[in-house]
């Protein structure tokens, strides 16, 4: 599907290791991730669009950011009927990033409901209009003064942090001619004191390396696609900085009609923390 292609909408029927920086198995998180949510949740409506990508089930309803690339065609309109949510949070895995997008915004299906986030003592503002105050970035700027950052992906607030600190930004594609290509992260993170990582590396699967290049850095991943558990805390996340649905008829049509932005019209900013960080 390309990006100016109609979204394709349906209506569809273990102990980890101590060290957050230690060798595992490559699939371990996700499988962690995808073991969390209970059978038998019911989809009942899911979206790939041009920008987004939604899955509203019995649970809830999770967001992601529709990324592009991987091998192989899209197909997983013909082989999503039927399936538990489970199921389909298990197309996280897949290397065809648009359908590890529809598997991402499972897992925010059940991760980031807001009963979930509940339970893990998030609090989430009464207001529909939250502006930027749960923003990551602000949130940090006072910690983060002075030392050594990296954030991986061009975010809009990042430029402002570099008055603040000794920045720089990795992007895969580079927006400025300050940015560093992504491949820099092997050089620079390990002698990072704050490493921000976007939550789309789940989705492009280089979260797991970026996580061990920045185990002695405060790592925060940032972004509507980061899966709010406390699982990303045995794999060395200090700050799980995601998103929660709500105002799910909102969200489901500006996602269809492909929305630019969804903060403040439907989708919230909450932050994860690991206790005693």
């Amino acid at each position: 599907m390309g990006a100016d292609a109609a979204p394709a909408c349906l209506s569809v029927g273990g102990t980890v290791a101590e060290c957050p920086g230690a060798t595992r198995e490559p699939w371990a998180l996700y499988d962690h991730l995808i073991a969390g949510i209970p059978r038998g949740i019911r989809i009942e409506h899911w979206c790939l669009g041009s920008r987004w990508a939604y899955v509203d089930a019995e649970c809830g309803m999770g967001v992601s950011l529709a990324v592009k690339g991987g091998p192989g065609a899209y197909s997983l309109a013909e082989q999503a009927d039927g399936l538990q949510l489970h199921e389909l949070a298990a197309y996280a895995k897949s290397w065809n990033f648009r359908e590890a997008s529809v598997g991402i915004a499972a897992l925010n299906a059940w991760h980031s409901s807001p009963e979930r986030l509940a339970v893990l003592g998030v609090r989430l503002s009464a207001e529909r209009d939250v502006g930027r105050r749960d923003d990551a970035f602000r949130a940090y700027r006072e910690q983060i003064r002075g030392r050594r950052v990296a954030v991986i992906g061009h975010f809009p607030a990042v430029g402002d942090l570099a008055d603040l600190c000794e920045l720089t930004v990795l992007e895969r594609s580079p927006a400025s001619t300050s940015d560093l290509p992504d491949s820099a992260c092997e050089f620079l993170l390990p002698r990072q004191d704050f490493v921000f990582i976007t939550g789309t590396a789940m989705t492009n699967k280089t979260i797991v390396r970026l996580l061990e290049l920045s185990r002695r850095a405060t790592c925060i991943l940032v972004g509507p696609s980061v899966v709010p558990s406390p699982v990303l805390f045995d794999y060395g996340v200090d700050v799980a900085a995601g998103s929660v649905v709500v105002d799910k008829a909102r969200v489901r049509r500006l996602i269809e009609q492909g929305a630019h932005m969804l903060f403040n019209d439907g989708v919230q900013m909450m932050q994860l923390e690991r206790q005693g960080r």
